[in-house]
């Protein structure tokens, strides 16, 4: 089973702005973040969703995966047993 991370608000964001485009520097500007931020959450964010690239972290976040990635976000957070009731 593979175990999905959690990802940090803030770190969402970033993944959200890329997904839909924004460069590093749009990132950096729109989150009050430098470059180096925007980098550094992004590793952080593979890392989190057990990834090799950020394109794999948009698509996972994007496609089909999502669904899946947030079901164990939401076990991980709240525990198996809320979501059966």
């Amino acid at each position: 089973m593979i175990r999905v991370i959690p990802l940090a608000p803030n770190e969402r964001r970033v993944l959200e702005l890329r997904a839909s485009g924004a460069t590093y520097g749009d990132i950096a500007s729109a989150e009050g973040l430098t470059i180096n931020d925007v980098l550094a959450a992004i590793g952080i964010i593979c890392m989190k969703l057990d990834v090799g690239s950020e394109q794999e972290a948009v698509r996972a976040f994007t496609g089909e995966d999502l669904e899946t990635a947030l079901r164990a976000e939401h076990e991980c957070r709240f525990g198996a047993e809320q979501e059966a009731a």
